[in-house]
């Protein structure tokens, strides 16, 4: 047994292997010598081999000494929470349970950060009248901190005296403080440490400095690293603290970057690790693959070095983050084989969507399920993708194949499938998917809540969501809920509570501030737009404004025709596609045909899609200039960009119909058209007058122009709708681009005639015709 202490101390898994295939073959593999080498196994690194040793027992071979080894294995999985806890119960039946084991489990705890295993495996410790040790009790500290439990992870802490607290007592509970984000107890705590007499090691400063950095005390870190004697900077872990200082700093990144490899100091995996996430977390996406490919070249660091699960997770998000299809691509096929493991593949299929690979990601997710390695990570982030693309029933499918594969759906879960069902703007959906929620354990959840507020909003039912609001106290509703709540107001242009909620805010954040300049853009208060943006300048708080912010104030501007404003403020940010997308849809506000080709380019130079082209021929044909628009419907024809067609779903007895422009495929085509005909005879009896700023060609005649907008994808949805409803019933329309001005203008004549409510979702908001007016005032 002794050889394998030497293959662990040299940390040398092959050897240990050697050793275990040589007593394998001898016959002579007893227990103890499992155990032996199953700890050995785990002390270099090789949890998995531990736990695929386990599957290979009989569970009678199990021992209490293998049973605190397994778990100490499983505490260095990510996602290992369920079996660790039925092995745990395997123990407690059989009678294996040592404080070692306690400790080791709440060291799982600590790895999943699981709050409510936490609490029955705390509650089971008390009912068991075990004694405490200094480790238990620094396990349950540690616990306590990483679940968000940092008032019990203080009293454990100050329950402990001033002589049984050692280094791992102080480590855990600054730990503690660095999730909680609480700086003054941090404070407290190290003021109490130097007045211990305790030696503050390299470790307890690198937790120092980590926990400092989480607070924001970017100073004080930077102190601690500074007084650090020129020795210490051989650690590797003192680095990675260092590194989580370092956040929006490129060159001070890579001077940080060229100090580490000047220093000589070990290039480990965690060093390597937390390198890869400062460059991510500074919004460089490249360098990290740089990094991994250098070291996976460079021999000298093959003892120190090996790529991990947080290796290829960082990895992986810089591929997503960039929107490489190629990088995830090359990094499933070196993962796949090398490195099984199921938080990385929910990453990759996580990666595949994000870079807009549906088809990939179902691929992935096919193998994953035929191999039962799914877990409600996987399933929830397929959901998230179907919610996105607009596939309800794919969404609702998975809900019903999870629970077969024994994945029970959590928060997120029903959180997916609330943002499906607001894809379909289907109400009654919505209502049938709120009940099972309010049955499930979730029904309070504030993320859930949020979704809810989100989805009856964009099925157009802004009482239901008022009711999901009021029903949460003030107290409880955090910034997602304010945010959902100020989207939903603003969906429907009701720009005062948005205005009221966000000003009542001590520190709104910028999704709050996008969807205030949203409801200001969409009513038309442009002056209370700029009024935002010269508050958050008088604060400071526009320095910290995203891209998504100075967009909605360009979209503000420019819906008020401010075109030269809008440009110019495109100096005070970096702008992206959108932000010249924005500009573009003002020129077609304001007829701008001069500044619209200059705009066009600077938003091509990004993704030469259709919308653009599309967008500045029909500001060219909003000014009857139809040799430009054959002009640029030619250059989309040879460079092979298709328009997105226009498609409209109505909704009747629950069930969704889509019409597209001069749809000949419906049944009912002739009964809708003549009814169409005569509903717009009496229209244009009472003085009702097209729109030709909505013809985006030429036509021959003014009839022909006339038949052409009349067959406009939302009049043949509405005809639809009125033929096969009765009198008086509110007619609900989703369209996936924005309505034009023609049907705009229609409509709101269709619901006087008709005495009809007409609701219309177009992509940019919820208009509400009735008595022939529209509740956006015309302003969209």
């Amino acid at each position: 047994m002794s050889l394998f202490g030497i293959g662990a101390i040299n940390h040398n898994p092959s050897f240990v292997k050697e050793v275990y295939a040589a007593c394998l073959n001898s016959g002579s593999l007893s227990r103890a010598i499992r155990g032996c080498a199953m700890n050995s196994f785990l002390k270099c690194g090789e949890a998995k081999t531990v736990l695929q040793l386990l599957k290979e027992m009989d569970e009678t071979d199990i021992d209490h000494y293998i049973g605190t080894t397994v778990l100490c294995a499983y505490a260095t999985q990510v996602g290992s929470m369920k079996h660790a806890l039925d092995f745990f119960e395997m123990l407690s039946r059989r009678q294996l349970v040592t404080v070692h084991s306690w400790a080791a489990m709440f060291s799982v705890i600590s790895r999943n950060r699981d709050e409510g295993c936490l609490r029955v495996i705390h509650a089971q410790l008390i009912q068991s009248g075990i004694e405490s040790t200094v480790p238990l009790l620094n396990a349950m500290i540690l616990a306590f901190g990483k679940c968000g439990m940092h008032q019990q992870a203080k009293s454990t802490f100050e329950g402990m005296s001033v002589q049984d607290r050692d280094a791992a007592s102080w480590s855990a509970i600054i730990s503690g403080c660095a999730v909680e984000g609480d700086l003054v107890y941090l404070k407290e705590v190290h003021r109490r440490l130097q007045e211990s007499g305790m030696a503050i090691t390299v470790p307890l400063s690198t937790g120092l400095i980590f926990a400092y950095a989480k607070c924001n005390d970017i100073a004080t870190a930077t102190d601690i690293f500074d007084q650090l004697p020129s020795t210490a900077l051989q650690d590797p872990l003192l680095w990675c603290a260092y590194l989580a200082v370092i956040s929006q700093d490129l060159p001070h990144l890579r001077r940080i970057h060229a100090h580490i490899l000047h220093s000589r100091c070990p290039l480990t995996t965690e060093l390597v690790n937390g390198l890869l996430n400062a460059y991510i977390r500074c919004g460089d996406y490249d360098t990290p693959q740089v990094i991994f490919n250098t070291m996976r070249q460079d021999e000298t660091n093959a003892t120190m070095w090996k790529p991990d699960q947080h290796t290829y997770i960082s990895l992986l998000t810089a591929s997503k983050l960039a929107r490489s299809l190629q990088q995830t691509m090359d990094l499933h096929r070196l993962i796949e084989g090398s490195f099984e493991d199921r938080v990385v593949n929910n990453c990759i299929l996580d990666a595949y969507i994000e870079c807009g690979s549906l088809d990939l990601a179902e691929m992935l997710f096919a193998k994953m399920q035929n191999l039962q390695d799914v877990d409600t990570v996987t399933w929830n982030t397929m959901m998230f993708a179907y919610s996105k693309d607009g596939r309800y029933r794919e969404a609702t499918e998975l809900l019903d194949q999870m629970k077969q594969f024994g994945s029970e759906p959590d928060a997120l879960t029903w959180s997916a499938l609330a943002l499906a069902c607001g894809s379909t703007s289907c109400i009654e959906e919505g209502k049938a998917l709120y009940q099972r929620i309010r049955a499930s354990p979730f029904a309070k959840n504030p993320t859930l809540l949020s979704y809810l507020i989100t989805m009856f909003a964009k099925c157009g039912s802004l009482d239901m969501a008022l009711e999901i609001w009021d029903s949460i106290p003030t107290s409880e509703r955090n910034d997602d809920l304010v945010t959902s709540m100020m989207f939903a107001w603003g969906s429907r242009g009701q720009v005062q509570p948005v205005l009221s909620l966000y000003r009542a805010q001590e520190s709104p954040s910028n999704d709050m501030t996008t969807a205030a300049l949203n409801a200001c853009s969409h009513a038309g208060k442009v002056v209370d737009a700029l009024h935002i943006y010269e508050s958050a300048k008088k604060s400071g708080h526009d320095r910290t404004w995203t891209t998504m912010n100075h967009n909605s104030l360009i979209d503000a501007l420019c819906r008020a025709k401010m075109l030269d404003l809008a440009e110019a403020h495109t100096e005070n940010f970096v702008p992206d596609r959108i932000t010249w997308m924005t500009i573009l849809s003002g020129c077609k506000f304001a007829d701008d045909t001069e500044r619209a080709p200059r705009i066009a380019e600077k938003a091509l130079q990004f993704n030469e899609d259709a919308s653009t082209y599309v967008l500045l021929s029909n500001i060219f044909a909003s000014v009857r200039d139809y040799n430009m628009v054959t002009s640029i419907r030619g250059d989309m024809k040879r460079k092979g960009i298709k328009k997105i067609p226009g498609r409209v779903k109505v909704e009747v007895d629950g069930q969704i119909t889509e019409f597209v422009v001069n749809d000949q495929t419906h049944p009912q085509g002739p009964q809708i058209r003549a009814l169409l005909h005569e509903l717009f005879a009496k229209m244009y009896a009472q003085g009702f007058a097209h729109d030709h700023d909505a013809v985006l060609r030429e036509f021959e005649s003014a009839d022909e122009e006339r038949v052409h907008l009349c067959e406009h994808s939302e009049k043949l949805a509405i005809g639809f709708a009125l033929l096969n409803t009765k009198e008086g019933t509110p007619i609900k329309l989703v369209k996936n681009l924005r309505v034009c001005a023609d049907c705009h203008e229609a409509t709101k004549a269709i619901s006087k005639i008709t005495n009809r409510v007409i609701t219309v979702r177009d992509a940019n908001r919820w208009h509400q015709f009735k008595d022939g007016q529209c509740d956006c005032n015309d302003y969209f």
